[in-house]
């Protein structure tokens, strides 16, 4: 009976750290104000836009036409047409754009594509930094100076605003998974940085200043190397900020079923991300003293919003059980505070952030979103693995 109470006491004890992160950031980006426009342009130093693109015959075009007017003469754009069978590379040479073929059937995924380019870039004149653009997104005015001066004169690796669209006329399992990426990677960073914290990088979007792109391999098979990347770089003493000046933006897979594979990639890698780092950052923490590395362990710990929520479901009905058969509530007052706090933040996040695409009673079906998640956890559990595969889009 002891070690069973311990052990529900210890759960609910540990569930406070993801929410209360998640929360913390959630009422922390309520504080960020946008900047106002200065009257003179600040310096923005030469930089090179990588663009790894396969098979993206059909995108790249758009992709290519927001980021050509935010191109200088003395900035590059470089497409690395990464083991491409259709027309990608001659699409974008007819946009303006430098172009490199990558021809490796054996290692596969975006990762290599970039550290593919990084090489090419740095075979000449290297830029001062390097802007990570996917090839299907839309790319807002002035993002691309945004990100390449903040990553040069800071010397750390910088990720924007990088959102997914669900669309109009979308079903309500793409408006949630909208929201839950406004609530990733948004909503969370603005957090992060009004506290003075590391913000995980999230994907297109991302610039690293040119000294620092030697610092971590990006070549891998690793479907979140964004991710990786962002924590890489922490550990070895350069934590990411976050620029909510610059927006990238994408549209969710219009089939069902590529959206379900994009979404179990997504969460797979997260998974995989935070078993795989989670010791080697708690330990840094720990052994350098940093609240920095602490606080990203914190972050790490935050679980996708669907599996978090049904593992409190999961966590609060064990405790009340409990209550009833021993009358000891410790473990029920701590997962039902967890509880709170998360449908605290989730709610602030929608009233300031979600208004638009989700209703009030929308909400009342987020508990049958959840359990539609179940089989996608239960598969990764099982050890079912997606590798990296280009999400249709078409």
């Amino acid at each position: 009976m002891p070690f069973l109470e311990a052990v529900l006491t210890g759960l609910a004890g540990l569930s406070l750290i993801p929410v209360g992160m998640l929360f913390l950031q959630v009422a922390a980006s309520l504080t960020w104000r946008p900047a106002r426009k200065a009257g003179t342009e600040m310096f923005c130093p030469p930089f090179a836009v990588l663009v790894p693109a396969h098979n993206e015959a059909k995108l790249i075009a758009g992709t290519l036409q927001t980021l050509r007017p935010q191109i200088r003469p003395i900035d590059r754009l470089l497409v690395v047409a990464d083991n491409c069978t259709d027309e990608t590379a001659e699409i974008a040479l007819a946009h303006g754009a430098e172009v490199i073929a990558r021809r490796d059937r054996t290692r596969h995924g975006k990762g290599f594509a970039l550290e593919f380019g990084i090489e090419h870039l740095g075979r000449g004149d290297p830029p001062a930094a390097i802007v990570f653009i996917d090839a299907d997104c839309q790319v807002a005015p002035g993002t691309l100076a945004a990100l390449a001066t903040l990553a040069h004169d800071s010397g750390r690796p910088v990720q924007g605003t990088n959102l997914s669209i669900a669309g109009v006329g979308s079903g309500l399992g793409a408006r949630f998974s909208e929201f839950a990426v406004r609530l990733k990677n948004r909503i969370r960073p603005l957090g992060c940085r009004q506290l003075g914290l590391a913000c995980p990088m999230t994907g297109t979007g991302m610039a690293l200043p040119w000294d620092k792109a030697g610092l971590v391999t990006l070549g891998s098979d690793n479907v979140t190397e964004d991710l990786v990347l962002g924590l890489d770089m922490a550990l070895a003493g350069h934590p990411p900020l976050f620029c909510p000046e610059a927006l990238v933006t994408s549209s969710f897979p219009q089939a069902e079923t590529s959206q379900r594979t994009q979404r179990t990639r997504w969460e797979q890698g997260a998974l995989t991300a935070l078993a795989h780092y989670l010791p080697k950052v708690a330990w840094r923490a720990v052994a350098d003293r940093s609240p920095a590395l602490a606080a990203l362990a914190c972050d790490l710990l935050i679980l996708p919003l669907a599996l978090l929520s049904a593992g409190l479901a999961l966590l609060i009905g064990l405790a009340a059980g409990w209550f009833v058969l021993t009358g000891l509530a410790g473990a029920l007052a701590m997962s039902a505070l967890s509880l709170g706090l998360l449908a605290a933040a989730i709610l602030t996040a929608w009233w300031t952030n979600a208004r638009d695409l989700l209703s009030f009673t929308d909400l009342v079906y987020i508990p049958a979103y959840i359990l539609r998640k179940i089989p996608l956890y239960v598969g990764i559990a099982l050890g079912r693995r997606i590798g990296w595969v280009r999400s249709d889009r078409d």
